[in-house]
């Protein structure tokens, strides 16, 4: 069973690169946001999608809730978590559980990372730090990560799965003679996640690059944030470079 109370279904890496991977060889269930007649097409024999409905932080807990009840009542033999949210069911999980392999999904530096995270009280950061080490294995999204904190991972297995694309050999380069150079950036679309960054570089090289330059942003983006972007992209004229789908 893989679940996340947060992320859309649709992940570049938790879904197509590790859910579709997974299934190839095991029965996988996998639970995420989105909405259902979006995934029925990915669906396969090993491959069950159910989807939660995306909630704010304040009602987020009754996605925590439906989780729980799903892995009381499943017979998967491990499950692979990817919020750090979800660290908090993790105690209580492993009574109901005993003989079950519980596998965290390290999406970014957690143990650094819960500095930033203004929302969470103090003490519920150093208990989910502390939880940690209650899995029974850890994956990473960066190698850096277990770097950094070698006294934790130490004493458990561990893999990195890196946030990039599939490798495709012999994939064509489409690119290849035209004027226009394209970028695309995948994933959620926030400011810790480099979004101004890679705006003030995108106006900067659209300005003085002789070559025509576009831009697209693909992902989830909070409706504040996305309103700072679009007059940004006014404010600059970029219309005709950069554009956004989610």
């Amino acid at each position: 069973m893989m679940y996340s109370s947060v992320h859309i279904w649709k992940d570049a890496r938790i879904f197509f690169k590790e859910a579709q991977s997974l299934s190839k060889e095991y029965q996988v269930d996998f639970y995420a946001i989105g909405s259902p007649e979006e995934a029925d097409e990915y669906q396969t024999e090993n491959l069950k999608i159910h989807l939660l409905k995306k909630r704010n932080r304040r009602k987020r807990y009754k996605n925590w809730i439906f989780l729980w009840k799903e892995i009381k009542n499943s017979e998967a033999e491990i499950y692979h978590f990817h919020d750090p949210e979800l660290l908090l069911l993790l105690p209580f999980l492993r009574k109901k559980r005993k003989n079950r392999i519980f596998i965290y999904d390290m999406h970014e530096n957690f143990p650094k990372a819960l500095v930033s995270k203004n929302w969470l009280p103090k003490r519920m950061k150093r208990i989910l730090i502390t939880i940690v080490r209650k899995n029974k294995g850890l994956i990473f999204a960066e190698k850096s990560y277990k770097e950094d904190y070698q006294s934790i991972f130490s004493s458990m297995p561990t893999c990195d799965i890196y946030n990039y694309p599939l490798y495709q050999p012999n994939l064509p380069n489409n690119q290849m003679g035209k004027e226009v150079i394209r970028f695309v950036y995948v994933g959620r679309i926030a400011v810790v996640r480099g979004i101004w960054e890679m705006l003030h570089a995108v106006n900067k090289v659209s300005k003085t690059s002789p070559q025509k330059i576009k831009f697209r942003l693909i992902g989830q983006c909070e409706e504040e944030l996305l309103e700072e972007i679009i007059s940004y992209i006014h404010k600059h004229h970029l219309e005709d470079v950069v554009e956004y789908s989610s």
